[in-house]
């Protein structure tokens, strides 16, 4: 660090001398040519797209019945098509309901796609995803913390035809020690 602020200080000392003299001039038109459009990337999370029905279950530990989980999520893209964000609506049986909100993005930096997950139970995570194309199947892992622990999580969304996504999740303490729970389900599109 010591080595690095001599040139730190050096190249702002020539950027503020010299700056005002090849600072280039650009127009509005030349900016926009060079902004870069939304990855092609992307694209493969238009199977995501749109309104769904969901129904599933859940099996937690500690507890001998698996319990249904019904609800409702739309999936929409945001900033520019740069981000698909889904809001879920579910009633997860006697827990009753919850809300959660889930952001994807490709990341052209680290060549990998961002996933984001947030609940009305506490739970958050950051994770990555991949895209089995001829599978078309997302594989999803995270990390987060729940109300109680660490949690790492992975998932799965494969698209059995346009209109029906067939999904399963599963969970463990951030120890990978004890396996707190798993779902599976099917997401029907809601044509409208």
């Amino acid at each position: 660090m010591i080595r690095r602020l001599p040139i730190c200080l050096l190249f702002v000392v020539i950027t503020l001398t010299f700056g005002g003299c090849i600072q280039p001039n650009f127009d509005i038109e030349t900016i926009k040519k060079y902004m870069p459009g939304p990855s092609p990337q992307l694209r493969h999370l238009d199977m995501l797209k749109g309104k769904w029905h969901t129904a599933g279950q859940v099996k937690m530990m500690g507890l001998k019945v698996p319990m249904t989980t019904t609800g409702t999520s739309e999936a929409k893209w945001a900033c520019n098509d740069r981000f698909l964000i889904d809001q879920s609506e579910f009633d997860l049986d006697q827990l009753g309901p919850m809300g959660g909100i889930s952001i994807w993005t490709w990341d052209d930096r680290a060549n990998i796609y961002r996933f984001w997950w947030f609940d009305g139970f506490g739970e958050t995570a950051e994770g990555t995803a991949t895209f089995d194309q001829p599978a078309k199947t997302w594989h999803i892992k995270t990390i987060g913390r729940n109300g109680w622990c660490s949690v790492i999580s992975k998932g799965t969304i494969r698209q059995i035809d346009n209109d029906t996504l067939e999904w399963t999740w599963n969970q463990w303490d951030g120890w990978h020690i004890f396996h707190i729970g798993d779902m599976a389900g099917t997401s029907k599109r809601i044509k409208s």
